[in-house]
């Protein structure tokens, strides 16, 4: 961030630092719910499960911990070998 622009902020923010972080815990909130959703109906969906995780915190590392994970950094990677290599 330049100074210009943490002036710009500090004119409308009480305090930058807080929000930024409140922005990002807000971020974090939002893609926890979409991964909890999408993870929870590929399980049910799944026959070969037979427990799903508890809480949403488990749901995620069970994501995170599956054969096969990719971020989106690494999906992105991927992609690019794809359209390379056409």
């Amino acid at each position: 961030m330049t100074e210009l622009e943490k002036k710009i902020l500090e004119d409308h923010l009480l305090d930058v630092q807080d929000w930024i972080e409140k922005a990002v815990l807000g971020k974090i909130s939002n893609c926890k719910k979409r991964i909890v959703r999408s993870h929870t109906k590929t399980l049910l969906d799944d026959p070969a499960v037979s427990s799903i995780p508890a809480t949403e915190d488990a749901i995620c590392e069970n994501l995170f911990n599956s054969a096969g994970y990719k971020n989106r950094a690494q999906k992105e990677a991927a992609d690019e070998e794809v359209i390379f290599r056409s």
